[in-house]
């Protein structure tokens, strides 16, 4: 017996509620991503501030207080016990770089199956 399932067709109602659902859904994912690019960009500029004081005053403690404040401020400091910086960065950025390949491997995907007919055959790089 071969059965074909149908899915329910939606009224305009349904259909004109359900727009408006995924358009307030597409403005707050919009909002949160504005979020994040901002605070990404706030803490380059802390950053650069960090820099520019340890260049203008001689000295790297007068920079690494711009850092120690911007992380003390939310409790992002790192543990007391940690001892080794490189070993520390290698250990939390392991995870964070894992996820941003795949992220960057959907991207490609993404941009190879949505790409006009002309555009196919931009470059870069392969998965």
């Amino acid at each position: 017996m071969n059965r074909t399932e149908q899915t329910p067709q939606l009224t305009p109602e349904d259909a004109a509620q359900r727009i408006r659902v995924l358009e307030d859904e597409n403005e707050y994912l919009r909002k949160r991503f504005e979020e994040v690019d901002l605070y990404f960009g706030r803490n380059l500029v802390v950053m650069k501030a960090a820099v520019i004081e340890w260049r203008a005053t001689g000295d790297a403690r007068n920079g690494m207080a711009w850092i120690y404040n911007t992380l003390c401020g939310p409790g992002e400091l790192p543990p007391q016990e940690e001892k080794e910086a490189q070993e520390y960065f290698n250990r939390e950025t392991e995870v964070i770089d894992r996820k941003l390949a795949a992220l960057y491997h959907w991207f490609r995907k993404y941009h190879r199956t949505h790409a006009a007919p002309d555009q196919t055959t931009t470059g870069g790089t392969s998965d």
